[in-house]
Formats: C-alpha cells, structure tokens, sequence
C-alpha cells in the first residue's frame, strides 16, 4: 500500500474552479457560510478567501482533495490563528484525510508561533465535532441561532472550539 503524500498548495487564481467546486460539494456546502450559488456569482467569496493569511489546497499524493483557509489575529490576540474554511471533497471523505491534515495544520501553525488555534462549527455538525474533539479542541462556547440554511426552516446553533498550548 502506497502511502499517503498531504501537502498545500497556495492557492491562485488558476485555482477558481477547484475551489468552487469543493465550496459547492453537496458534504461540504450545508457547513460553510454561503449557500450554493452559480460560478459566475462565485468571485466575492473566492476574493474574500484569497484574502486570507493561508488558503490551501489540500492535495494527496499530489491530487487535489480540499481546502483550508487559516486568519491570523493582530495586536493583543497575534498569537491566535483561526481556522475559518475547511472541506475535503465527498469522493475523499472517509479515509481519515480530515485528520491528518488538521494535524499537519496545528502542528505547522504552532511551529509558527501561534498559542491558541480556534474555530466554529455548526453544533449540528457531529462528525466535525468529534473530530476536532480528538485533536484536543474544546468547546468553550455556544453562539445560539447563529446560521440558517435556505432549506431548513429553523435556525442552527454554531459552537466556537478552540485548542490552546502552553505559554512555558
């Protein structure tokens, strides 16, 4: 068995397709902040994700298989680094992806300096949140009504997660 190569791949503008593509994954778009839309409406979102401190491709043994945005904090909270998109494309799910490369993450933003890594996940979101909850992030808190699908009547509840190291 050949063993799995993760890397990222900064993304550019070359990568607008792949990206609207995992961005409207049907596994994918219900935990994300837009709904799906067409391609051609797609530009502001992918300007705003390019704005990012990191956006990757995730690839395995070189193939194209998700993305991850990371924010980087200013001032006061510089040593925070928050994960805000991150989706591995359905014909990739299920093989354990989703946790090596959050590890792969953790461990290259911490090496990086960052103390606290945080994120939110929608509370309805189960397997994310016990994934997440395997790498050592908490719940610290909940933001009620935060989100609604354009196919679900009632509003969901987003959890804000976060894993901290020491500072000695």
């Amino acid at each position: 068995m050949q063993e799995q190569v993760l890397n990222f791949k900064k993304v550019t503008e070359k990568d607008f397709d792949f990206i609207y593509k995992v961005y409207i994954d049907e596994t994918v778009n219900p935990f994300l902040s837009h709904e799906v839309i067409p391609k051609s409406e797609f530009s502001e979102i992918f300007t705003d994700l390019m704005s990012r401190y990191q956006f990757s491709i995730l690839t395995v043994n070189s193939k194209p298989c998700g993305m991850i945005t990371v924010m980087a904090n200013k001032g006061r909270s510089a040593h925070t680094a928050m994960i805000a998109t991150y989706g591995i494309k359905k014909d990739f799910q299920g093989q354990g992806l989703g946790k090596k490369f959050l590890k792969k993450i953790i461990e290259n933003l911490k090496a990086e300096g960052f103390l606290r890594i945080q994120l939110t996940v929608e509370a309805d979101n189960d397997r994310a949140i016990k994934l997440y909850q395997s790498l050592g992030f908490e719940i610290e808190g909940k933001m009620k009504n935060w989100f609604k699908r354009a196919s679900e009547d009632a509003y969901k509840d987003e959890l804000m997660m976060a894993i901290c190291f020491p500072t000695h």
